[in-house]
C-alpha cells in the first residue's frame, strides 16, 4: 500500500506546476500581439449634418427603429466628406441615443483594400 504523505506531496506538487504553467501562458497571452483593435477600423470624429426621423418610433422614453444620420468627417483621410448611415436605436436607454443636427459624433470608418 502506497504512503499518503507521498502521495499527497507528490498531488501537491503537481498542482503547483499547474498552476504555474497555467500562470505562464495567461501572461504570454495578454501580451501576445493581437490586429484586432485595427483590423482596418478607425474611429473617427464626426460633425452630425443632418437626421430623418421618419423610421423612429417614441413609445414614451424608449425610442426605437432606424434613424439616417448624416455626417462630416472632421479628421483623418476623408475630412470634409459626408455620409449617410442608418443609427439603429434597440429601443433600450443606456445605448441608444438620437442625433440632432449639430452634435458630434464617433463613427467607425472601415478601410478595405484601398477604400474606404
Amino acid at each position: 500500500m502506497a504512503n499518503p504523505a507521498k502521495m499527497l506531496r507528490k498531488t501537491k506538487h503537481r498542482n503547483i506546476l499547474l498552476i504555474a504553467v497555467l500562470l505562464g501562458l495567461s501572461a504570454l497571452l495578454v501580451f501576445w500581439p493581437s490586429d484586432t483593435p485595427s483590423n482596418g477600423v478607425s474611429p473617427v470624429k464626426a460633425t452630425v449634418q443632418g437626421v430623418v426621423n421618419t423610421f423612429v418610433e417614441t413609445y414614451g422614453v424608449v425610442n426605437q427603429g432606424d434613424q439616417e444620420v448624416t455626417v462630416e468627417l472632421s479628421e483623418g483621410p476623408l475630412r470634409g466628406k459626408s455620409f449617410s448611415e442608418n443609427n439603429i436605436l434597440l429601443g433600450d436607454p443606456e445605448l441608444d441615443w438620437l442625433f440632432a443636427p449639430g452634435e458630434n459624433a464617433l463613427v467607425s470608418v472601415t478601410q478595405r483594400e484601398g477604400t474606404y
